[in-house]
């Protein structure tokens, strides 16, 4: 028999034909399904950004694979690795503490089915239009703590600066303490943003078929989208 590809164990037996009609095997130490003969398809970095591009422009995961050919788990896969990699880039906020002003808002959303909702909160800065911090939760006073924990602001920056929310109760005990204001108006910027990401995304679109399965791809996706909006200020 012919040795597994993943763990390199000769335990493998007959497992089903492709659709070409070949043989498969599978390993009984890994659990990997595999074609002796199959090869590694190499894409270069140009398609793999065009790809992810497509899926940052409303584009399906199937409706990538069919008209770029590269199969819908690899561009998963891509999506992921490209969020790890920039996981841990935090935008610094180099605005005078006199002249910060941060607005905050929620976006509606879900995962596998409406009923499991998820409420994505974005902190945006006014001046430069960047994504300070953005955080995916309930709608409570739990998750407001979480996106005022991970605002890249220095101490003076929180206390002389204005934060700008719509009358949600959930920003009371977060912001208590701070300049705080609450008209409609004060939050133009960052609703914008929610109309952007429903635009671009389609996870996020409210009647569609390209909802998210996972919240592990939903944060992959929301990371990546971020990262290349904020590279785009």
């Amino acid at each position: 028999m012919p040795e597994c590809p993943a763990c390199q164990s000769v335990q493998t037996v007959k497992n089903g034909k492709a659709k070409n009609g070949t043989q498969t095997y599978l390993c009984r130490e890994c659990g990997r399904r595999f074609h002796p003969e199959a090869k590694p398809v190499a894409h270069s970095e140009a398609t793999k950004e065009q790809i992810l591009q497509a899926v940052h422009e409303r584009m399906s995961l199937r409706g990538v694979q069919r008209v770029f050919g590269v199969h819908r788990n690899t561009v998963i896969r891509w999506n992921k690795k490209g969020a790890s990699e920039v996981r841990q880039t935090v935008p610094v906020c180099l605005t005078p503490p006199e002249e910060v002003v941060v607005e905050l808002d929620e976006l509606w959303t879900f995962v596998g089915k409406k009923k499991q909702a998820r409420w994505l909160w974005i902190a945006l800065e006014r001046s430069t239009r960047k994504v300070l911090a953005w955080v995916l939760g309930d709608r409570s006073e739990q998750t407001a703590f979480k996106l005022w924990d991970r605002l890249p602001l220095s101490p003076e920056q929180r206390l002389k600066g204005t934060f700008c929310t719509d009358l949600w109760r959930a920003y009371d005990e977060p912001l208590l303490g701070v300049k705080r204001l609450t008209r409609k108006r004060e939050t133009n910027h960052v609703e914008r943003l929610n109309c952007t990401l429903r635009q671009r995304l389609g996870r996020l679109v409210r009647k569609s078929l390209s909802f998210s399965k996972s919240d592990e791809m939903l944060e992959a996706s929301l990371t990546l989208a971020f990262h290349r909006y904020n590279l785009s200020r």
